[in-house]
């Protein structure tokens, strides 16, 4: 059970994701810290959150797409805030504190990503890799349900043993009482 029931968080739709990426990333690139990659990578997904916003019928592609790029930049943002960290500190405080906050958004909007794609699925896709899934979703409120439907543990239908049956006129049916017995 996570920490966090997303359920509880206002309805924060793909306007909202891509309106707070776009302000902290663009903050991000304010300073002289932050390379090229940070601005190349950020781009990427305000482009597939777009993309997302584009194409709202039911193709989850752009929505499992956003949540991928979206890990991979967890990543990345971790590599360049510890490896680009300004010197002195106060001359791009702002800039760091943009990217730093983009970096903790990025864990609210991976579970609300993955929470619209499983609306959109019917519950079949979350579109969290298998890996990623336990950590980021399956605890958001909504049950993901497996494909495969297990017709072996459905309890059999028992037949009347002494219900007359009642056939329409012109048509012909033949009952018996016992139910024919089949082998393996």
């Amino acid at each position: 059970m996570g920490l966090i029931d997303y359920n509880q968080l206002p309805n924060l739709d793909l306007f909202g994701i891509f309106f707070f990426h776009f302000v902290l990333s663009t903050w991000a690139v304010f300073g002289r810290w932050s390379p090229e990659a940070y601005t190349y990578y950020n781009a990427v997904l305000l482009f597939v959150l777009i993309w997302c916003i584009k194409d709202s019928n039911q193709n989850e592609i752009p929505l499992i797409l956003a949540i991928r790029v979206n890990i991979i930049s967890i990543i990345f943002d971790f590599l360049i805030i510890i490896t680009c960290f300004p010197h002195p500190l106060w001359e791009s405080l702002f800039s760091y504190l943009g990217g730093l906050f983009n970096l903790l958004l990025r864990f609210i909007t991976i579970p609300l990503l993955s929470k619209l794609c499983s609306d959109k699925t019917g519950g079949l896709n979350d579109g969290l890799p298998s890996v990623l899934s336990p950590i980021f979703g399956a605890d958001y409120g909504s049950t993901v349900r497996d494909p495969y439907e297990n017709i072996d543990s459905v309890p059999h239908q028992s037949y009347p043993k002494s219900e007359p049956v009642i056939t329409p006129p012109g048509a012909s049916y033949s009952f018996t009482s016992n139910p024919p017995t089949y082998q393996a």
